[in-house]
Formats: structure tokens, sequence, C-alpha cells
């Protein structure tokens, strides 16, 4: 089953000259300052993953992947109600969770990008539904 998600996304095209300018601005305290990025890896995607009816965190028991083309990355645990992959890495990605009891979640066209200084990530919701019997 698929489910919606949302992203955020830059609506209409900016010149690549004031891309880079604000994205200076952005990081550092004037123009002539250089970008100082951190050694840090962030993950591409994180997904939560919840309780449809309770809202509970389900994530330490979830088990699922994300792929993109051949790549395949597990989802890593990374708090009580998320998961995380593709770290540093841009992509168009599908997603996948499953945990006995519930219905598994599947939800495609993920798109990580490339940032300044690391990946543009991207949060998934996944909200499972227990299998009835």
């Amino acid at each position: 089953m698929t489910r919606p998600f949302s992203t955020l996304s830059v609506a209409g095209a900016v010149p690549f000259a004031l891309m880079a300018l604000f994205t200076l601005g952005a990081c550092s305290s004037s123009s002539t300052d250089p970008i100082v990025c951190d050694a840090s890896a962030r993950a591409g995607i994180t997904v939560t993953i919840k309780d449809a009816e309770t809202m509970a965190p389900l994530a330490a028991n979830a088990r699922g992947v994300v792929r993109d083309g051949a790549y395949v990355d597990s989802l890593t645990l990374t708090g009580p109600d998320s998961r995380a992959a593709a770290y540093e890495r841009a992509g168009t990605y599908s997603v996948e969770v499953r945990l006995t009891g519930y219905q598994n979640f599947n939800t495609s066209g993920v798109r990580v990008t490339v940032g300044t200084c690391h990946v543009n990530a991207q949060v998934v919701s996944a909200v499972l539904l227990k299998v009835r019997s």
C-alpha cells in the first residue's frame, strides 16, 4: 500500500548566480568568508514510524529499506520513532517499512538532493495499520 508524504520544494527557477549568493549568505557572515562544513554524515532519508491508532512509536521493532536503482540501504534505528538511511547520498528513492502484525508501508519518489555541505534530507512519515484477523 502506498501512502502519500509531503516534501518541501523550491517553486520556480532561480538563476544559478543568485542561488550561489543566497547559499553563501546563509552559511557565513559575509560573502568573503569561506563556507565551513562539518565532517558528520547526514541521513538522506529519515522515516518516522508510528502506530496508526495510538501514534505510539514503532521504530525499535520495525525493519525497512530504501532503494534507488541498484542501490539498497537498510533503515537503521536513530530514535524511538525513527530509522534512517542513504547517508550523504542523493537520489530518488522508494521506501519500504515492515513490522510483524502491521500492514507493510511503501512509498516512492522520495527525492534527496545535493546540498552545500550535506544532502538535503527528506522525512517520510510511516503510519502503520494493524493487520486485522
